[in-house]
């Protein structure tokens, strides 16, 4: 099926639905491959060329988001931000606050990311904001701040095991 689709959008390269479904079928067979491998960042710029030319012939969140991971996936981490922030500007919702963040941590961008992950946090509980946070202080050594999103966690969601595992 994978070569019949290369086929397509070799020939079709601006179609947008051909374009997308070839960059998530190129993003899953890196995903075959060990991260540090010439294969897996071959099929990841692939993909991100892709899922680039999706978005561009029939823009939609979707594609936009595709674009950002596989941007972060290859660690071009200017392009993954511009997207993201492109899609704040425009939803503002939480979890491009929180892969912004994590993307910032990525770039050593410490203040920036924790004001991100506190945004996605802020908007809706974001859990998994709070559990970043968290390991950020923990890393830190300010275990007290550490432990005030532990507890908020804990809250949100009593089911989560990470939480007990720090309390």
């Amino acid at each position: 099926a994978f070569k019949i689709l290369r086929e397509a959008y070799a020939k079709y390269p601006n179609n947008g639905e051909i374009a997308f479904q070839y960059g998530f079928y190129s993003s899953e067979q890196a995903e075959a491959f060990p991260k540090d491998s010439d294969e897996y960042l071959k099929f990841y710029k692939d993909a991100n060329i892709a899922f680039q030319r999706a978005a561009e012939t029939e823009p939609d969140e979707q594609r936009y988001v595709a674009v950002a991971v596989t941007a972060a996936s290859i660690k071009d981490y200017a392009q993954a931000v511009k997207i993201y922030e492109k899609l704040i500007n425009e939803l503002d919702l939480p979890e491009y606050y929180r892969s912004l963040g994590v993307i910032k941590l990525e770039q050593g961008k410490k203040k920036e990311a924790i004001a991100d992950l506190e945004k996605a946090a802020e908007l809706t509980g974001d859990v998994q904001a709070y559990v970043r946070l968290a390991d950020i202080y923990f890393q830190d050594n300010n275990t007290d701040k550490a432990m005030q999103y532990l507890l908020k966690v804990s809250e949100l969601r009593p089911d989560i095991v990470l939480a007990d595992l720090y309390l």
